[in-house]
C-alpha cells in the first residue's frame, strides 16, 4: 500500500520547502524537560488483527505557546519513543509555568511542517485506498491551555480518526425455507479524508470512495456461522468519521430511516451494504446475482453521525422471507422467481375399480418445503367402512389403496403456503 497522504489545507506552497525542524525551546533554569504521555486508549475495549488498532509507527508533535507561536515541531519514529502498555512517552523542553497548546498526530508516515496553529487545525488525512493503514490507524490528540508544571507529565489522549462497525446476523426469525448466505459486507459513503483536530464531515460525494472498506468471501465466514439460535459471529469494517447530524425530525423508528434519492444528503451519508446469495420457496439468486441490503449508520432513527474512535455493534435481523424492508432497504433486482407453483394428483382425481384391485395415488407439488396433508381422517373413515385398506408411501406424499367392497370413498389432499391448494379424489368400487 502507498503511505498515508496528508494535506495541510491552508498551508502555503513555500511552507513545504522547510529544510529542517524547529527544535525545542531554549533550556533555562526553569526548563522542566517535560514528559509528554500519549495514550492510545481503546476503541471501546476492542482489539482487531486487521488493522492493528493500537499500532503507532511515528508521531508529529506541534507545541505552541500562549501567543500562538510555534515553539517546537518534533517528528519521531516508534523506535525513538518509549512504549508502555497503551502509552508512548516523549520529552519536550517546556518552561515551568508556561501555557501551551500541544497537538499530536500519529501515523502520518513522515514529518510535517506547519507554521501556524491554524495550519495544524486545518490538516486533513487522505487515504488512497479505504484500507490504507499499513502504518497504523491515523490518530490525533490535543491539549489546549496546558500549564507546564515541573516534574509533572503532560497527558494527551489520542483518538483514532476511524470508527469501527461490527455487524452480525440473526437468522432466527427467517422462514424455514429461506437460505441467506453472506458474500460480502462493505461501507457505502466511505470518506477519503478526515480532519484529525476538528469534527469531520463529508460535503461532497467526490470526497468518498466509489467502494468503501470491504470484507469478502472467507473474511465474512463468521456471518455465515451459526453459534446457536440462528446467531452468527461478528465481522468488522472501518471508516473515517462522518458527522452528518440529525436529518429526519419525524423519524420514529428505524423503518423510517430512509433518505429520498433526490436529497443531496443521500449522497454523503454513510451506510452498510450486505450482499448475499438467497434461496426460498419463492425466489433465488442465480450465479453472479445477489440480494443486497443497505442501511444508514447513525445514532437512532433521526441521526446519521459516524463518530471517530467509536465501536458500533449492529445486528441485522431479517424476518419471514427476509425481503421486507425494515431499517434497511432491500435491492431485489438480482432475484429470480420460481413460477408457477403446482399441485398435481396422479393418476387423477377419479378412481374406478373392482374389489381386489389396487391403485397407487400420489401428489406431486412444488415447492417441496410447502406443508402437505394427505387426508388421514378420510382414509381412516373409508378403511373402517371396509371400502379399502391403505398403505402410505414412506415420504407421506402418496398412498396405495387395496379395494375391498362395493361402495364409494373420498381422499382429501391439501398443500400449504405458498401453494395453498387442495384436491378431492373420488373412489368408486364396483
Amino acid at each position: 500500500m502507498k503511505p498515508l497522504n496528508i494535506i495541510l489545507a491552508a498551508l502555503a506552497a513555500s511552507s513545504l520547502l522547510h529544510a529542517c525542524e524547529k527544535g525545542p525551546a531554549e533550556a533555562s533554569g526553569n526548563d522542566t524537560g517535560t514528559l509528554i504521555k500519549l495514550d492510545t486508549g481503546n476503541m471501546v475495549q476492542t482489539r482487531s488483527e486487521s488493522p492493528q488498532e493500537d499500532l503507532v509507527t511515528d508521531l508529529n508533535l506541534f507545541i505552541f505557546n500562549d501567543r500562538g507561536i510555534l515553539e517546537s515541531r518534533m517528528y519521531m519514529t516508534a523506535g525513538q519513543m518509549h512504549p508502555s502498555g497503551n502509552c508512548y512517552t516523549v520529552r519536550a523542553g517546556l518552561l515551568a509555568g508556561g501555557v501551551y497548546n500541544i497537538y499530536a498526530l500519529a501515523n502520518a508516515g513522515y514529518p510535517l511542517y506547519p507554521d501556524t496553529e491554524q495550519d495544524v487545525q486545518d490538516m486533513k488525512y487522505y487515504f488512497t485506498y479505504p484500507d490504507e493503514f499499513r502504518t497504523g490507524i491515523p490518530m490525533g490528540g490535543q491539549i489546549i491551555g496546558c500549564t507546564a508544571q515541573k516534574g509533572q507529565p503532560v497527558e494527551i489522549q489520542l483518538q483514532r480518526s476511524m470508527a469501527k462497525i461490527s455487524v452480525s446476523i440473526d437468522r432466527s426469525r427467517l422462514d424455514k425455507d429461506v437460505s441467506f448466505y453472506i458474500n460480502s459486507i462493505s461501507i457505502g459513503g466511505c470518506p477519503k479524508a478526515v480532519t484529525p483536530f476538528k469534527t469531520s464531515t463529508v460535503t461532497s460525494d467526490f470526497d468518498m470512495f466509489i467502494k468503501g472498506f470491504s470484507r469478502t468471501d472467507s473474511q465474512v465466514s463468521e456471518l455465515n456461522a451459526d453459534y446457536g439460535w440462528g446467531k452468527s459471529g461478528e465481522v468488522s469494517v472501518y471508516m473515517f468519521e462522518n458527522m452528518q447530524g440529525d436529518l429526519l425530525e419525524d423519524a420514529d423508528s428505524d423503518s423510517d430511516k430512509v433518505l429520498n434519492p433526490s436529497d443531496p444528503k443521500a449522497k454523503v451519508c454513510s451506510y452498510i451494504e450486505i450482499r448475499a446469495d438467497y434461496v426460498s420457496d419463492t425466489y433465488y439468486t442465480l450465479p453472479g446475482d445477489e440480494l443486497i441490503y443497505r442501511f444508514y449508520l447513525g445514532d437512532g432513527p433521526v441521526n446519521f453521525d459516524v463518530r471517530r474512535n467509536t465501536h458500533y455493534h449492529i445486528t441485522v435481523t431479517p424476518e419471514n422471507s427476509g425481503l421486507n424492508e425494515n431499517s434497511w432497504r432491500v435491492d431485489q433486482s438480482g432475484l429470480s422467481s420460481y413460477y408457477p407453483y403446482f399441485m398435481k394428483i396422479t393418476p387423477g382425481t377419479f378412481i374406478r375399480g373392482k374389489a381386489g384391485e389396487s391403485f397407487h395415488i400420489r401428489c406431486e407439488y412444488y415447492p417441496k418445503s410447502a406443508d402437505f396433508d394427505i387426508g388421514l381422517d378420510e382414509l381412516e373413515y373409508d378403511r373402517q367402512r371396509g371400502i379399502y385398506d391403505y398403505v402410505l408411501d414412506s415420504d407421506g406424499n402418496g398412498v396405495t389403496l387395496h379395494l375391498k367392497k362395493t361402495g364409494s370413498g373420498m381422499l382429501y389432499m391439501e398443500t400449504g403456503s405458498p401453494i395453498n391448494q387442495s384436491e378431492i379424489v373420488t373412489i368408486i368400487v364396483e
